[in-house]
């Protein structure tokens, strides 16, 4: 029968490149639609089951018995992909039949296994619950953290030098044209030994500005310990990262209304965030700083507080009470039913997960329409593709204005209509 096929068989096979989807009658192009046809109706045509006398169709016969090997086939099944046991204890559900003991054995080599010891990026391991974990000053001016942010650039400056004191939340910041180790030096002799005092320490990460000789040599010089953070743990210097961030903010909002450079409206932007007060005395860094709170007129001043020594026993004894009960205030799971926290026809803005915009421009783009929604995800009018909601924000219209019109005499036989515009949602001003 072997001969007999291949008798049957072409002697010579020829393969040729050819255009596909052709019209003409060409005999290429009708031999190679012909192929199109037959390889469509064998993708669209089911797989052939067999018919058990049960009538259940299945692709292979199964068992309700585990099979004698089973710790076997999961060892090999894990080497084989290296899934995590939750996932792989799915999959052997759906097709075999382990036992509560297999499920064990499963956990047991996914735990083991050192290729995924060495590959998954979480750790059981968790930092005991502290107060606080940063260094902190005892009084204004004497622990300063340091570090340089990028920025756009702006007549050859390009990098900003901020530094926060640790105790009152005093925020310095110097633009510069490079990030070297004598700027670092020539601030703090310039500007912030003369203005504060020789610090009692300075705190950094491992940036060769800070790492070099020029910056040691200064700081032996002057007796200044210069400690610096855990590399690729920016948490240690979360002081000063979390002040880069509000100091961005700011000037990201106030060059969309004033349309200066950042580097004219820095002074502006550090005089926000030094005097607003903060958590958790609620007293601003001006104030702790200074001993008052920074002048503002029109507004009445504020009566002296309470004596330290009234204020900080009572802050201890907070402080302990919220670590006690923030165990007990989290959130327990809701057994409702999912739904999407926006409906079709709202308004939302889109933080584009593929784009990392500039330091100083907007974050969000829109606003944009919905027209689908998911639990999870959400459909926008004019874009291809489905958008994750931790990319979208609710967009919050503003008020819708109609025309009005006052009419005023202005002669025996003659008036005068003025038109206005009046919000339909805002409420109406009273005068005293």
């Amino acid at each position: 029968m072997a001969m007999l096929r291949a008798s049957h068989l072409p002697k010579a096979i020829g393969i040729i490149h050819c255009r596909s989807h052709q019209t003409d009658s060409s005999v290429i192009s009708r031999g190679n639609n012909r192929a199109d046809r037959a390889a469509r109706a064998a993708a669209l045509r089911g797989p052939d089951l067999p018919h058990p006398p049960q009538g259940v169709h299945t692709l292979q016969p199964t068992s309700s018995q585990p099979p004698p090997n089973m710790r076997q086939i999961l060892s090999y099944l894990h080497q084989l992909f290296h899934p995590n046991s939750k996932a792989l204890s799915l999959f052997v559900k759906a097709h075999l039949k382990p036992t509560s003991e297999d499920l064990n054995f499963l956990k047991t080599i996914t735990a083991s296994c050192k290729t995924c010891q060495m590959s998954n990026p979480n750790s059981k391991y968790r930092n005991s619950p502290f107060p606080t974990h940063q260094a902190r000053g005892s009084l204004p001016g004497t622990d300063w953290q340091l570090d340089f942010t990028h920025m756009p650039t702006v007549r050859r400056v390009k990098y900003l030098l901020v530094l926060v004191d640790t105790f009152s939340g005093w925020v310095e910041a110097f633009p510069t044209t490079n990030k070297k180790a004598q700027t670092v030096s020539n601030i703090l002799l310039r500007e912030i030994i003369p203005r504060f005092g020789i610090p009692a320490s300075l705190q950094s990460d491992n940036g060769p500005e800070f790492t070099s000789q020029i910056s040691q040599t200064l700081s032996k010089a002057l007796n200044i310990p210069w400690h610096f953070h855990i590399p690729y743990h920016p948490q240690s210097s979360g002081k000063v990262e979390r002040t880069n961030r509000s100091l961005k903010t700011v000037l990201v909002k106030m060059s969309q209304e004033l349309h200066l450079d950042w580097v004219k409206l820095l002074p502006l932007a550090l005089f926000r965030l030094r005097a607003l007060p903060k958590q958790p005395l609620f007293i601003s860094p001006f104030e702790l700083m200074y001993g008052r709170p920074a002048l503002t007129p029109g507004l009445s001043p504020k009566p002296s507080p309470l004596p330290d020594r009234l204020l900080t026993p009572l802050l201890h004894h907070l402080r302990s009470l919220l670590w006690e009960f923030a165990d007990h205030s989290l959130p327990r799971p809701c057994a409702t039913p999912c739904t999407s926290p926006i409906n079709i026809g709202d308004q939302v803005l889109l933080s584009p997960p593929d784009q990392s915009p500039s330091p100083l421009s907007p974050k969000w783009k829109g606003p944009f329409k919905v027209i689908l929604v998911t639990p999870t995800a959400a459909k926008l009018e004019g874009l291809p593709h489905w958008i994750h909601l931790s990319h979208l924000k609710p967009f919050t219209s503003p008020p819708e204005t109609h025309p009005s019109y006052t009419v005023s005499t202005t002669g025996p036989c003659s008036l005068r209509f003025q038109r206005t515009l009046k919000s339909s949602t805002l409420p109406p001003i009273s005068e005293e």
